[in-house]
């Protein structure tokens, strides 16, 4: 059809796609059954050259789908929830309806993944069969299978996550976040994965990161940043308590840009944050704040780079002032 969403589709499915290109997206879908068809061609044929696509019951993979539509129609009904709320739902909604294409319709062993999200300001501990365990943070997204399979342990995280995972030779236990591969047998480490660079911290064992073209082995107190746009690899040495501060209610800032700054309380808070004025972003700052309230930390922060804060009705907090050099 000439009006269908091709750009949308491929965006979605090399998820690339904006929260709201994915609403955009899901509307469309849900609009009719003609709709659904054309993205599921689209979902099998992108995959078509990766996994050996199975004979396909269309007509369970179709109500499925629907099951998942009706879902996010419903929740647009319900339009006097708290507006976190319906993100929230949306969020949990899309990713479970892009994991239904692969567990459905394109995986071979016909493997069963849940999917746990964290909205911003929310974090959740998750147990996996093999008894590894997750601490996954605010503004983030796990897929894991539900039973073991009996060659790998894959899961597939968007945002960042701490994992301690249970020894087994015989099953590396492997982390997907994009084009990046993280591989262990036995070990604990961080991931943090956003819109610019896979940063992962090794706090114990040793785990082996890996992209298309290339791959690091990383030791205890070891960060690697792999930049997105480039696959360019950066490797330093980390004090473990700075990095993984998040895991006991703490933000710690170490001479971080404050444009930097404004993101990590964003996802710690809950909150939108506004510069006024670019020259803010110049300014930078450092700080523990552990258990502390938002209007703690920007009074900080107002006291170390003179930065005025307001904070409206709707949560919205607004930086304003000369900046910095």
């Amino acid at each position: 059809m000439s009006n269908e969403p091709s750009h949308l589709i491929v965006r979605y499915l090399s998820n690339e796609a904006t929260p709201e290109e994915q609403e955009e997206l899901l509307n469309w879908v849900s609009a009719s059954a003609d709709n659904q068809r054309i993205f599921q061609q689209y979902a099998v044929a992108w995959n078509k050259d990766e996994v050996r696509i199975p004979v396909v019951n269309k007509t369970r993979a179709l109500q499925s789908l629907n099951g998942h539509i009706d879902l996010i129609e419903e929740e647009s009904l319900k339009r006097s929830r708290p507006l976190w709320l319906k993100i929230a739902a949306t969020v949990t909604i899309l990713a479970i309806s892009s994991f239904f294409v692969w567990s459905v319709v394109l995986s071979p062993s016909e493997i069963e993944y849940a999917v746990a999200s964290t909205i911003s300001g929310q974090r959740t501990t998750i147990q996996l069969a093999d008894g590894s365990t997750v601490h996954l943070n605010a503004s983030s997204s796990l897929r894991y299978p539900i039973q073991l399979n009996d060659d790998t342990r894959e899961v597939f995280l968007e945002g960042e996550a701490f994992f301690e995972v249970s020894r087994d030779p015989s099953k590396p236990f492997i982390v997907h976040t994009d084009a990046v591969a993280t591989e262990v047998l036995g070990t604990s480490f961080n991931i943090n994965a956003d819109s610019a660079t896979v940063a992962v911290t090794v706090a114990t064992g040793k785990v082996r990161v890996s992209d298309h073209l290339k791959q690091e082995i990383l030791l205890p107190n070891e960060h690697l940043d792999i930049v997105r746009h480039s696959g360019e690899m950066n490797r330093s040495h980390v004090e473990l308590g700075v990095a993984l501060a998040w895991m006991n209610n703490t933000i710690v800032f170490d001479d971080v840009a404050l444009d930097d700054a404004a993101r990590k309380l964003e996802r710690w808070y809950g909150v939108k944050i506004v510069l006024e004025s670019s020259r803010l972003s110049h300014c930078r700052i450092t700080g523990t704040y552990r258990g502390e309230s938002l209007r703690h930390v920007l009074e900080a922060i107002h006291f170390t780079t003179g930065a005025q804060f307001q904070i409206s009705d709707n949560g919205r907090v607004t930086l304003s002032g000369k900046g910095c050099e």
